[in-house]
């Protein structure tokens, strides 16, 4: 059974350097920076812009993800105009714990938590090549509201994700 647990500075530190280098790869790959050192240099402004005070950033809701007592990815959400929306920015799931539908519930969980804390609308952001993804957030109920391009671009490198939220009450 999936368990969040609410990461301490030193996991922070762990996931902030593993997640700068997976997203500069990103940047690279999709063309969204010229080379690997400007990869490097948007990942970390971006990423470290998030948490300015680490674990006490506020609206900032960052786990390791354990099941039977190993570490099998990480989830990483926000909160943003005012409490409303909540922000998917990263699902992991390591590489050998992948293909068993833990991303699904990974997915579901932040639903659920963002719900909990008073969200109406999830977005996120996922790489246009990403098609695995892109069809894993379509199969639940995302939809593509905008393409666009970031930083070094010349063409749309991303989609623009949404989910409405329905109320309990």
């Amino acid at each position: 059974m999936l368990k969040l647990k609410k990461i301490t500075t030193t996991n922070l530190n762990f996931l902030l350097k593993f997640t700068i280098g997976e997203y500069s790869n990103d940047l690279f790959r999709y063309g969204e920076a010229t080379d690997r050192n400007r990869s490097v240099e948007l990942a970390t402004k971006e990423i470290m812009n998030l948490v300015p005070r680490g674990i006490d950033t506020p609206n900032q809701f960052i786990y390791r993800v354990k099941d039977d007592h190993q570490t099998v990815g990480w989830l990483w959400h926000q909160l943003v105009e005012q409490g409303k929306t909540g922000f998917l920015l990263y699902i992991f799931i390591n590489q050998e714990f992948r293909r068993r539908g833990l991303g699904e519930k990974l997915l579901k969980l932040f639903e659920k938590e963002a719900a909990d804390q008073g969200a109406n609308e999830l977005i996120l952001y996922v790489f246009i090549d990403n098609v695995p993804a892109v069809k894993m957030y379509q199969k639940h109920g995302y939809f593509i509201v905008k393409e666009a391009g970031f930083y070094d671009a010349t063409k749309s490198t991303r989609y623009k994700m949404t989910k409405k939220l329905i109320s309990a009450s």
